[in-house]
Formats: C-alpha cells, sequence, structure tokens
C-alpha cells in the first residue's frame, strides 16, 4: 500500500455546530475520556497523486491508536455513499477505524405541526435514524442544548414521535444519541 498523505489539518476549533459540540465535550472532560486528538476539516490523498481519497469533517484519534472520522450530514445518506467511504476507511486502516456519521434531529421537529411532519419531502429526514438503524450503522445525532438521547418511533397515523424511555410495545423504535453523549456512545470513558 501506498504512503498516505494527510493535508487540511486544522485543531478542530468549533467551525460548525457538530465540531463545536465535539471539542467543547472533550475540552471540558478531559480527565473523563480516552480521546488523544481531535482534527477538523481533514482530507486524504495518495502519495504522489492529486485525486482526494477521502475527506472528513472531524477525526478523533484515541489512546489505543484507532481513528474516529466523522461526517457531518444534513442530507439522505445513502447506502452506496456510506459504503464507499467504508471501503475507503477499510483500505487506509483496516480494523483501526470506526466511522460515525453525525446528522442534525431535533425533538422540536418532530411535533405535529412542524414542517418535517407535514412536507412529504421533509419526512424523509425523519426517516434516517430508522434507515441508518437497519443498516447497522453507526450514528450520533446534533439535537440541541440539553438533549442528550431519546427514542424516536413512528405511530398509528404515521407521524413520529419520541419517548424518553423506549416503548413496549413498538421494537421498531429507534435510539437517537446525542452529541452530548459521546464519549459514552463511542465507549471512550476513562
Amino acid at each position: 500500500m501506498k504512503t498516505i498523505i494527510v493535508t487540511g489539518l486544522d485543531k478542530a476549533l468549533g467551525n460548525n455546530p457538530e465540531q463545536s459540540i465535539i471539542t467543547r465535550t472533550i475540552e471540558d472532560h478531559p480527565e473523563k475520556h480516552r480521546i488523544n486528538q481531535v482534527w477538523a476539516n481533514v482530507h486524504i490523498y495518495p502519495y504522489d497523486e492529486n485525486n482526494e481519497i477521502a475527506e472528513y469533517d472531524l477525526v478523533l484519534v484515541t489512546d489505543f491508536g484507532t481513528i474516529i472520522p466523522m461526517d457531518a450530514k444534513s442530507y439522505d445518506f445513502s447506502k452506496k455513499d456510506e459504503d464507499a467511504r467504508l471501503h475507503n476507511l477499510d483500505k487506509l486502516s483496516g480494523l483501526y477505524t470506526d466511522f460515525w456519521a453525525v446528522f442534525p434531529y431535533y425533538p422540536k421537529d418532530l411535533n405535529d405541526q412542524s414542517i418535517l411532519q407535514k412536507d412529504k419531502l421533509w419526512r424523509k429526514l425523519l426517516r434516517v435514524p430508522f434507515l441508518l438503524k437497519a443498516r447497522n450503522s453507526k450514528m450520533l445525532f446534533l439535537s440541541g442544548v440539553g438533549v442528550e438521547a431519546f427514542y424516536v418511533l413512528e405511530n398509528k397515523n404515521k407521524n413520529f414521535e419520541i419517548t424518553e424511555q423506549p416503548p413496549k410495545s413498538n421494537n421498531k423504535a429507534v435510539k437517537v444519541n446525542t452529541l452530548t453523549t459521546l464519549i459514552d456512545t463511542l465507549r471512550l470513558k476513562q
């Protein structure tokens, strides 16, 4: 395999909401996690080539030497796109990487009057957790201040609802872990 050159490394200072929340969580609790470094806007190229292999919004490097690339998404994240990212990661570092998609998903958007509930095109965004769960994708969500985790389910009227506890009667509910649970969700607690 060719040597890989990584360019565009900026210490994550919070250029977008996802980066801000993640870097703040990591900086505020240095004694509580196993994250060694955080990099933003990482571009990866093969040695002596101009074709970019991959680009990630954020890359976490753990004390164990594992790399956790994270990409913020605000639209449909197709299986084809995810498979391409996973294939490139496998070529770059094999078992030492773990890709996570980050989506905006706010509880207030799940109320009956929300445009996300009423508009057919926007409703697709409400299905993102269900689609990612179906293909066993790793996901975190940007969900607003003070929101840590909740469950989302589709009710009999085909509207989406949230609950803080897993519903007993609906096994199709999806747990939405937010960026504030990053350290616990990624199992990087010290």
